[in-house]
């Protein structure tokens, strides 16, 4: 397990680190491809720098040593951020119309990354920082979520019937052990220095408008494809 953990640090790490690109990227082809009209562009300007600067902020508090030492205070409040970005996102009509012009299987393949995650928790636990309980639950469900978007996205992206329901039911998972995690960490606390505390601190909250956004997308396209009704196979009162 210590030679995962020397694994994910040394190859993965430096790479993972720069993980909100790969949302930003996604928002701005989303909304070229809807019509890169001025509201699109502003919308895309506001996101990209409050992603910015949750991203900067939160890297050097974790730097400084400030995030692990305040740790049991910022813990509720990197995920309350994470949860009040996705009220604006869940309610844009640009937002949508980008979701819309994307390929489904996008959002869900791109979460393969939360399989290195899981590796770091449990390279965490064979080095003795974190404690089993909670390193499992954590490393189980990432690796498990982090597994199943790639085989799941692949399965969306080959048109086979009933990958919008699988990938649905992927996102759920996902925040299902998000909510979890965070349960358990709550009773069991631990102390993380950087870059390991930036996992619990950022990149796990910024999953969180991923899946969302991703669950939009998906039961849009599912609304869309739906029969409507017409005048012949109505009902008479």
């Amino acid at each position: 397990m210590i030679a995962v953990l020397q694994f994910y640090q040394t190859n993965l790490a430096p790479a993972v680190r720069f993980f909100p690109v790969v949302p930003l990227a996604i928002l701005w082809f989303g909304l070229v491809r809807a019509g890169f009209a001025p509201k699109a562009r502003v919308t895309g300007l506001i996101l990209t720098g409050v992603l910015l600067v949750w991203w900067v902020g939160s890297d050097q508090l974790a730097r400084s040593g400030f995030t692990t030492q305040h740790w049991l205070v910022l813990r509720p409040f990197c995920w309350a951020i994470a949860i009040l970005l996705v009220i604006p996102l869940m309610r844009s009509a640009t937002i949508a119309g980008a979701l819309d012009a994307l390929p489904p299987w996008l959002l869900v393949i791109v979460q393969v990354y939360r399989a290195g995650g899981g590796m770091a928790w449990f390279g965490l636990i064979a080095a003795g920082r974190i404690a089993p309980t909670m390193g499992l639950t954590a490393g189980i469900g990432d690796t498990t979520v982090g597994i199943l978007a790639l085989v799941i996205g692949i399965y969306l992206y080959s048109g086979a019937p009933g990958g919008r329901v699988m990938a649905i039911a992927l996102n759920v998972l996902g925040l299902a052990d998000f909510a979890i995690a965070n349960t358990v960490q709550t009773f069991i606390p631990f102390d993380l220095a950087y870059p390991a505390i930036m996992i619990p601190a950022f990149y796990a909250p910024c999953s969180v408008p991923v899946m969302a956004l991703s669950l939009r997308q998906l039961i849009r396209a599912i609304k869309r494809e739906r029969p409507t009704p017409t005048l012949g196979n109505a009902k008479i009162a």
